[in-house]
């Protein structure tokens, strides 16, 4: 989905469009299909794909109205219980300082932020895939636990005015974070793709509602919840280390 954005790919699709070598077509036909305009398959192609359905949801927000970023904002805040947002920023694929070393330019990616002038909402997309572990300094973290050490640590020293922080995991289920551990004052939650639609501009509701179904009804199945090494390009990682709960 674009959703309307132009101009179409903008940067944030255009730094996706890699070339992955985890293509598993049936035929050669397939073959041809997927590398027809890149010259190679790109995982953003994939039914499986995370970052397409945070692009198909999040990507318009970024470049759409005002309105619709402080319509999700407001709704997700509320839940959240933070204060009701006056100006909303959100975005895409960015990197934060690495909590355990701040001369590292190749801290985590985050998947997509949630800011306003009072709080930070850092969020981590999966589908089918389930949170990686073997990162940090000493590849003994997870994807959560960099994420939740940045929101403890050198997060408020950049952003002194934020008071509220969260880690807010979203997937196919609501089981993406563990959100039994407690430290820093992190908040932790998770919600569901379905959950997340929920409190999308109305205006997005039946595009999104019929990607959604598509995507889950066509997508393999998703295995059994584990936690897994990361792949070469996911070792920068974080987990849950505040109490937290389903985004209701």
């Amino acid at each position: 989905m674009d959703g309307g954005v132009v101009p179409w790919p903008p940067p944030e699709i255009v730094q996706k469009l890699y070339a992955s070598d985890r293509w598993r077509g049936k035929t050669e036909e397939d073959g041809r299909a997927v590398r027809e305009r890149l010259g190679y398959y790109c995982d953003l192609q994939s039914l499986n794909s995370e970052d397409a359905i945070t692009w198909s949801f999040l990507g318009p927000l970024v470049y759409g109205p005002a309105a619709w970023r402080e319509h999700l904002a407001t709704t997700l805040f509320i839940r959240l219980g933070f204060p009701k947002p006056r100006v909303v920023a959100i975005w895409l694929w960015r990197r934060i300082p690495h909590p355990e070393k701040c001369t590292s330019n190749g801290g985590p990616e985050i998947d997509f932020g949630i800011q306003s002038e009072a709080a930070v909402v850092l969020g981590e997309a999966k589908w089918n895939s389930d949170l990686a572990i073997g990162q940090g300094v000493g590849r003994n973290r997870s994807q959560f636990d960099l994420r939740a050490a940045y929101c403890g640590g050198f997060g408020p020293k950049a952003l002194p005015e934020i008071r509220h922080w969260a880690v807010l995991g979203v997937g196919r289920g609501t089981d993406v974070l563990d959100c039994a551990s407690a430290s820093l004052g992190v908040a932790v939650h998770n919600c569901s793709w379905a959950q997340l639609l929920a409190l999308m501009p109305s205006a997005l509701h039946g595009e999104l509602g019929a990607y959604l179904a598509w995507k889950d009804k066509y997508s393999s199945r998703r295995p059994n919840k584990r936690l897994k090494p990361p792949a070469a390009d996911e070792r920068d990682g974080g987990r849950s280390m505040a109490p937290g709960g389903e985004v209701t």
